[in-house]
């Protein structure tokens, strides 16, 4: 479903999880390569063990007298959500804070596309040919999580232009050397928009 979703309604991205052959070969690489490394870890462990104590404290208030907390699934969701988070985006998402309503919109649509995922894996491919009610309800969960990623920078072109005037001036070479860590202006902009 992810990858008819991407050819119909993401001008055909196909990320590591829809690719195939070289192409995924090649962004395997890539990726593997920039988180896999001791020294990439490092840089994320302080932070780690922030969300990971944040979600510590969260389960201890969630707790019935028992001990239990009886719905767990959505918690890990909001969990590996913020850790992802850290990784993809240098920031946290807030989406354990009960108040957040757009992250709770945010992981309905993880959960509800994940439902479906495993669901799409024991029913016949009609989702192929067109569209069913499952792959529409996929769509609705997948649209939000597209909006909830960067959905600031459509919103306004001429940041969305200088963004990728500072990317573009760069080679790929420098890129693969690490110099997106330099771009002032990138930076900035994805750090407001986690903020």
């Amino acid at each position: 479903m992810l990858k008819r979703y991407n050819q119909l309604y993401n001008q055909d991205v196909q990320g590591l999880l829809t690719s195939q052959g070289q192409a995924w070969q090649h962004m395997r690489r890539e990726i593997q390569q920039e988180i896999s490394s001791p020294r990439a870890a490092r840089a994320y462990v302080k932070n780690q063990m922030s969300v990971a104590e944040e979600f510590l404290e969260r389960l201890t208030g969630l707790r019935d007298k028992d001990g239990t907390v009886t719905d767990f699934l959505p918690e890990i969701y909001k969990y590996v959500t913020e850790a992802i988070g850290i990784v993809c985006f240098d920031g946290r998402l807030g989406v354990m804070d009960p108040d957040n309503t757009e992250g709770q919109q945010f992981i309905e649509a993880v959960s509800t596309s994940l439902t479906l995922t495993q669901k799409e894996l024991s029913s016949i491919p009609l989702y192929k040919i067109m569209n069913t009610s499952m792959f529409n309800k996929y769509c609705r969960a997948m649209n939000i999580i597209k909006k909830f990623s960067l959905h600031a920078l459509s919103r306004h072109p001429e940041v969305q232009q200088k963004v990728y005037d500072e990317i573009k001036s760069l080679s790929p070479r420098d890129i693969n050397n690490g110099a997106l860590d330099h771009t002032s202006y990138l930076r900035a902009f994805l750090k407001e928009t986690l903020r």
